[in-house]
């Protein structure tokens, strides 16, 4: 099972997905004129993930149009990302999505050449900390209770540069059509610097991720969010907007109520989950990551030897060192890793779930063990909303 195909997998022209245990909704539509959805949301909960508190990400890529493979990229921006992120060992989470952006921008470089890209906004909690990316033109908006909805993302382009530093109306309609050309985006090389800040936690603050196709409804946008009694209705209405006025480009939406109180979580496994709208996917890799030597066993077995180790003098038997014909045979201990893997184990089905292919991509998932990948979720679409 990889991330990259699941998120390639077919979707309806529009669907919304309230996911209350995360305090967020979500919703795209492909609108009324674009023939592909090249819009790419995803969310993330992440448990015991290498030392890190519970984290949760939400992330919303717009391929480029008028470039190369915009769905492509977009998909291939959020399953680097993610990959990244999960196997980085920066303790800051600032640095570690930082990291984890400039790896995906590498990834779609190095493909593309700068003939595709995408834009990407996210938003990471962890450990009562809110911190936000930017790279393009998708925005993140904050609004508090009582007051008015405000960007607080700068958009990478002419127009965004002039509203951060004068105060410049980027929605003046005698701006120059170069002005809102992006000046950056995920896949334009080593130049790449993703616009990277803290977040306030506060409990009448919601946040939004939001593609250009669903911000460029006027007023509307701002009047939904203001009036609507919860985040999936304003998700509904956003939406439902968008195409009513014409539809003229993809439109995707994340609402998010940042206040609740982490996931309190008491198992010792590593645990994956991922919402992108449509369906929901669970990853439970039963194994236990003995980081010391890039050792990997099970944990049934790792918790018996240290019962044995510390209670009885037990010790691991050495090997027999292989000779001969048998030692020219044998494997590199230290293999490379190859680009999109990330291993949980030693079984194939738990440690290519980020592993990128050139081969055709399946979206139903390959029957494996059970104990590895547990596929759920319910949209508000009946079409794809079960992996």
């Amino acid at each position: 099972m990889r991330l990259k195909a699941w998120l390639h997998r077919p979707q309806p022209d529009k669907a919304t997905m309230d996911i209350p245990e995360l305090g967020a909704a979500c919703g795209m539509t492909i609108g009324q004129v674009r023939k592909e959805n090249q819009d790419r949301m995803i969310i993330t909960r992440m448990r015991n993930i290498f030392g890190l508190p519970p984290t949760t990400i939400f992330a919303v890529c717009d391929g480029m149009g008028g470039m190369m493979d915009g769905r492509e990229c977009a998909e291939n921006t959020l399953a680097v990302l993610l990959d990244s992120f999960v196997r980085s060992t920066q303790t800051d989470i600032k640095a570690r999505l930082r990291k984890s952006i400039l790896e995906a921008n590498e990834e779609v470089f190095r493909q593309y050449k700068q003939r595709g890209g995408s834009t990407v906004a996210v938003i990471c909690k962890s450990n009562n900390r809110l911190v936000a990316a930017t790279v393009g033109d998708t925005r993140i908006f904050s609004l508090t209770a009582g007051s008015i909805l405000k960007q607080i993302s700068v958009d990478d382009t002419i127009a965004g540069e002039l509203n951060r530093n004068k105060g410049f109306n980027t929605e003046n309609p005698n701006l120059e059509p170069f002005a809102n050309q992006l000046a950056q985006f995920v896949g334009i090389g080593s130049e790449l610097e993703p616009r990277v800040f803290d977040l306030p936690i506060q409990n009448d603050v919601s946040y939004f991720i939001a593609s250009d196709g669903a911000y460029n409804i006027g007023n509307a946008f701002e009047g939904i969010l203001v009036n609507a009694p919860n985040l999936l209705s304003a998700v509904n209405r956003i939406i439902a907007t968008s195409s009513w006025m014409g539809g003229k480009d993809n439109a995707t939406i994340i609402c998010i109520q940042p206040d609740r109180r982490e996931f309190q979580n008491t198992s010792s496994e590593i645990t994956l989950e991922f919402w992108d709208g449509i369906g929901k996917v669970e990853l439970i890799p039963r194994l236990y990551h003995e980081m010391s030597g890039n050792k990997q066993t099970s944990l049934e077995t790792y918790k018996e030897s240290k019962n044995n180790t510390q209670d009885s003098g037990y010790k691991t038997p050495k090997k027999k060192e292989k000779t001969g014909q048998q030692k020219s045979k044998s494997k590199n201990p230290n293999p490379i890793r190859q680009p999109l893997e990330i291993e949980f184990g030693k079984s194939p089905a738990q440690d290519t779930l980020f592993k990128d292919s050139d081969q055709q991509m399946n979206p139903t998932p390959e029957k494996s063990n059970p104990s590895t990948i547990e596929s759920k979720g319910k949209a508000n679409e009946s079409d794809g909303s079960h992996i």
